[in-house]
């Protein structure tokens, strides 16, 4: 494997394709631009972004970690970090093809699933994780029962500089409006909002339920008819 050549000496390196549009691109543009803003070192990125819209001066600070990331993605060698790297690792302890090609010191997984069969296969190779994040109770509770003992429970939180209260914008008067998004999937319980909200409505008939639930995959949403809601 060949060293780790980074001018701005990177402290953390995360795997996954920065994005605006998925759930793990925005986990982890929010995650590069806190730890950047934050002063806790440079970043490594080892994919090029998918459809990422950033302000000016977002873009300006992410700058030499995108360049960086350009350069890695076009390669074909193997690299032994020397700082920690983030993997994204999905349902069957997947794993993007280019994580093959980055080993961290050390590696840790950001996991997320909805499918609870694990093959022993899958299991044995999340073994090179120091860290395995969950981010859902849910999730810990489960690889816990597989035995994993490294499991960190870290929810996703908001960006506090988007979202804080500030003066509302009048565009619906009277109305009291409840958002729910993330993209339409059993995992996400948009039938347990609908179950939810039914009942709220009830009492508050000025109540509104806003949703943005889109979603390129269709079929994910099947489940719903087997759950009752």
């Amino acid at each position: 494997m060949t060293a780790a050549s980074q001018t701005d000496s990177p402290s953390l390196g995360i795997s996954w394709a920065l994005s605006s549009l998925s759930g793990y691109g925005v986990y982890g543009t929010r995650l590069a631009l806190s730890h950047l803003k934050r002063g806790r070192g440079g970043l490594a990125l080892y994919q090029t972004p998918l459809a990422l819209s950033l302000n000016p001066l977002e873009e300006r600070l992410l700058a030499p970690a995108l360049a960086g990331a350009a350069a890695f993605e076009s390669g074909a060698d193997r690299l032994q970090a020397t700082h920690p790297v983030l993997h994204g690792v999905g349902n069957g302890m997947a794993l993007h093809p280019i994580s093959e090609r980055i080993w961290g010191a050390p590696d840790i997984g950001c996991i997320a699933f909805e499918d609870t069969r694990f093959h022993p296969a899958e299991i044995e190779r999340a073994g090179r994780f120091a860290k395995l994040i969950a981010i859902s109770s849910w999730n810990e509770a489960i690889l816990k029962s597989l035995g994993f003992q490294n499991v960190v429970l870290a929810r996703q939180g908001i960006a506090p500089e988007l979202f804080h209260p500030r003066p509302g914008k009048g565009l619906l008067p009277g109305r009291f409006v409840v958002f729910s998004g993330g993209k339409l999937e059993y995992r996400k319980g948009q039938d347990l909002v609908l179950a939810a909200f039914r009942q709220f409505q009830a009492r508050h008939p000025e109540a509104l339920l806003m949703a943005a639930w889109q979603s390129p995959h269709a079929e994910d949403a099947n489940p719903f008819a087997l759950a009752g809601h």
